[in-house]
């Protein structure tokens, strides 16, 4: 690092990214206004979902997997992620068109 550079501020950090539940052990939150215009949204893709992620649920539901409960299309923040575990801290998602769009 040269002298004239600053080290990151405590904002760029990723322990900075703990409050928002982002690598620290405090679980995601979605504000309530968001997450009542989210979740329509989730539950229809819950009832919609592709081959691929059918798939995998199959696998992944009723604590099948080392006995971890995983939820699907589940809210965080403000994305609707295909796969969550809790216990975990994970998130999978699969790949599909809707990855091909940004904001």
């Amino acid at each position: 690092m040269s002298q004239h550079q600053q080290p990151n501020s405590a904002s760029d950090s990723p322990s900075s990214l703990a409050g928002r539940g982002l690598g620290g052990g405090v679980p995601w939150q979605t504000s309530p206004k968001l997450w009542e215009k989210l979740k329509p949204l989730a539950r229809q893709m819950r009832c919609e979902p592709t081959l691929a992620e059918e798939k995998l649920w199959q696998k992944l539901k009723s604590k099948q997997l080392l006995g971890f409960k995983f939820r699907r299309q589940h809210v965080i923040d403000r994305f609707i992620v295909d796969f969550y575990c809790g216990e975990a801290y994970l998130v999978v998602e699969v790949d599909g068109g809707i990855h091909d769009y940004t904001q």
